[in-house]
């Protein structure tokens, strides 16, 4: 009889080790000698266990094992194997869409038909339409779609989103739960963008990128720029684990662990949640684009970004233990990224009475201060500019910096003086004239 095989599985991706385990411990030609969760570890697991084979797990295809020279010094005869996942899109787990909708009969059927367009088979999708409290049409609208497989889960009170989500999500048939707007727009490929990450055990939650359609509203190009700005921190952080947060036009969660909601927003909630309490991690894809409209006025993107730090201060009770340094791996990034953003209008506010006081102990302090005159000066022009729909960047910036920071300070003024809903209002928003059924990607 023939000498086994001795075979050595290394590294970090525990789902792919474990399917190597498995795939190679029924060969009758093969006996595992070791299992290694370290790379750090292999050279002295390969002075130990003496194999004849390293098979090495990779998180992505392509790359070569940093520890290859370092093995093959000291062992030149032993043969390396890498093994990495590649996504497989023909994997479709069942998958419910829930679409919130309250008072949207001017986008309800425009939502449908863009997701009765995804490519995703039909018998693997539910599509769920949750609504609460309607006063229009929306209900009806969604109703016509029975025929074509749309379900619709109302209920006569207006009881708001985070109350329609605990009420709905908890009873969708799939294993990954889909949470989009009624004014968001996705590519056709959307869930089988999203769906190979939940491949991964470790993953509780995936994000998408939210896109500004310009409408022509002042409020297009800020608030265009702001989710670009945001888009750009999410996937940086995914990149190190795991982002903090996600766009709700495109959340996708394992149903097995979507949180109770209590009374406050979802969109932050929801996978910071998951993240500080079960472990999982939050991914961001970034081809999976929600296209919105812009809001229809500066006035009205104010009130959106008043109510949604207001959601945020709430929020914050309920996640402190990320907070916490001694047990949290993401207090930093929270910290800096979420709760030290919430104090930029007050140290704005500090920094110019601060540069003004010590106007006369040096030229220093009144460069720093003619410069922030001059940066404030620049943001009204460009809100003077904005609300003739004119916007020339060198001052729309600055401006919309500002105009951001004031949406902050008067949220910390409503969260104080208790001023705030507990159903979720909707943000009025342009149609846009024309563009295709799945924009973009479509």
């Amino acid at each position: 009889m023939e000498k086994a095989i001795r075979v050595l599985v290394a590294n970090r991706p525990r789902l792919m080790r474990e399917l190597i385990l498995t795939t190679l411990s029924d060969q009758p030609d093969i006996e595992i000698v070791g299992e290694v969760a370290d790379e750090a570890d292999i050279p002295m697991s390969v002075e130990k266990t003496n194999p004849d084979v390293i098979v090495i797990a990779q998180d992505k295809v392509g790359e070569r094992p940093t520890i290859c020279d370092a093995v093959l010094r000291q062992r030149p005869d032993v043969r390396i194997i890498a093994v990495a996942p590649h996504h497989n899109y023909s994997v479709h787990y069942w998958a419910s869409l829930d679409i919130h909708s309250h008072d949207v009969e001017a986008w309800i059927a425009r939502k449908v038909e863009n997701t009765l367009a995804l490519r995703y088979p039909s018998s693997r999708l539910q599509i769920l339409v949750a609504s609460d409290g309607c006063t229009d049409n929306t209900v009806d609208i969604a109703n016509r779609y029975g025929e074509r497989g749309v379900e619709v889960n109302h209920r006569a009170e207006r009881s708001g989103k985070t109350a329609t989500l605990n009420r709905v999500v908890p009873t969708a048939r799939g294993e990954i739960v889909l949470l989009t707007d009624s004014n968001a727009l996705l590519p056709a490929d959307t869930l089988q963008m999203l769906a190979p990450h939940f491949q991964d055990p470790s993953v509780g939650c995936v994000t998408g990128e939210r896109v500004c359609l310009h409408t022509g509203s002042s409020a297009s190009e800020g608030e265009g720029f702001y989710w670009r700005y945001e888009a750009w921190i999410k996937n940086s952080e995914s990149k190190l684990g795991s982002c903090l947060g996600s766009n709700g036009q495109v959340m996708a969660v394992r149903r097995a662990l979507f949180p109770p909601i209590p009374v406050i927003g979802d969109d932050f909630y929801v996978p910071m949640k998951i993240l500080i309490s079960t472990g999982a991690k939050v991914r961001f894809e970034p081809r999976a684009k929600a296209s919105i409209p812009a809001a229809a006025s500066l006035g009205l993107e104010l009130e959106r970004k008043v109510r949604s730090h207001v959601s945020l201060l709430r929020d914050l009770p309920y996640l402190k233990g990320g907070l916490n340094p001694l047990t949290s791996r993401i207090w930093w990034r929270f910290l800096s990224h979420h709760v030290l953003r919430l104090l930029v209008p007050f140290a704005l506010l500090l920094a110019l009475l601060a540069s003004a006081f010590l106007w006369e102990v040096g030229l220093l302090y009144k460069v720093i201060t003619i410069g922030q005159c001059l940066f404030y000066a620049a943001a009204i022009t460009g809100y003077a500019l904005a609300r003739w729909c004119f916007r020339w960047r060198i001052v729309y910036l600055p401006f919309y910096f500002v105009f951001a920071n004031l949406g902050v300070f008067l949220a910390w003024i409503r969260w104080a003086r208790g001023k705030h809903q507990y159903a979720w209002q909707r943000t009025e928003r342009t149609m846009p004239m024309a563009e295709p059924a799945n924009h973009p990607g479509s």
